[in-house]
């Protein structure tokens, strides 16, 4: 396999084609100005709403009725939250996007945190049954995840009220 080394200011991120399945691992390049080559929480999106959705629709998971019943009645409105949460502090929605499918198994959820606790990222569960953090609803359980990755990724204050209760 040839070794691909980045040059300053362009990096290559290891990728998984969902669209041909398994085997067809590779390399997307990006323009973003990282020295160190691992791809950024913070910055400018570069996934569209129709291209969450679709990715979302392609797993053809069922949409939680308890995801309508907390304020996104449809996946369209949660990525739509997801893109505007992120803006809003300056954070990628496509990050935001992909930790919560993982976490919540493309929001099937399965794992210590259930549907009605709008915590798509874990946040305070540990394992064993400690099923984490609760939200009042999709929004306020997406800000906190947001608020999250920025605590993370960045030294800035919050542009909205915080609801993360470690930020």
């Amino acid at each position: 396999m040839q070794q691909i080394i980045p040059e300053k200011g362009r990096y290559s991120k290891p990728s998984y084609d969902i669209t041909t399945g398994p085997g067809t691992e590779g390399f997307t390049d990006d323009s973003t100005d990282n020295t160190y080559g691992y791809y950024t929480i913070m910055g400018t999106t570069t996934v569209t709403l129709e291209e969450m959705t679709d990715l979302y629709e392609m797993q053809r998971a069922e949409y939680p009725q308890s995801l309508k019943d907390g304020g996104a009645e449809t996946i369209e409105d949660f990525c739509r939250i997801i893109l505007e949460e992120a803006e809003d502090e300056g954070v990628r929605a496509e990050v935001v996007y992909v930790q919560a499918m993982l976490e919540t198994g493309w929001l099937q959820f399965g794992g210590d945190a259930v549907e009605s606790q709008f915590n798509f990222s874990g946040l305070g569960t540990t394992g064993g049954g400690v099923q984490g953090n609760s939200y009042p609803d999709v929004r306020t359980g997406i800000r906190a995840q947001v608020q999250h990755l920025k605590a993370y990724a960045s030294t800035e204050e919050l542009s909205g009220n915080c609801v993360d209760s470690r930020f």
